[in-house]
Formats: C-alpha cells, structure tokens, sequence
C-alpha cells in the first residue's frame, strides 16, 4: 500500500513542490501544484506503487486533489476488492 509519506517524497523529488508549502490536504491541482502533466506521473507512481491499473473513470479531482483524497480513493478500492 502506499503512504502519506510516499506520495509527499514523490511531490518533493519527483514533482520538484515545495513541501513545506502543502499538507495532506491541500488541494494540489486547483491550486497549481500539479498540473495535468505532473498528473499523469503522479498516477503511473501510484500505480508502480499498488501494482495495479487505475480506471480511467476514477481519475477526477474528487480522487486525486489532495494527499488525503488519494489515501482515501486507494482504501476505498482495497475495501471493494
């Protein structure tokens, strides 16, 4: 499973944000930190991270604008199946 702290060092290594600048709930892409390019990185980790393929369908911002909307969207798959 990943973690907070996993998708927070990616941020900072890969995505090159500022951490300090965000928590787990700062809404990441409607407030610029991510954009639909850092979007796709974001999900090819998450899903090397799984090991799994996410739907295309569950890619919103609903899901994935927040660290926290991330965690939550991944347990809620783990607890589907």
């Amino acid at each position: 499973m990943i973690s907070k702290e996993d998708l927070f060092e990616f941020l900072e290594n890969d995505l090159m944000i500022e951490i300090e600048e965000i928590d787990e709930n700062t809404s990441l892409f409607s407030e610029g930190f991510v954009d639909s390019f850092s979007l796709l990185e974001l999900i090819a980790f998450i899903e090397i991270k799984i090991e799994a393929k996410l739907n295309q369908d569950d890619v919103t911002l609903e899901n994935f604008d927040s660290i926290t909307r991330i965690l939550d969207f991944l347990a809620s798959r783990t607890d589907e199946g």
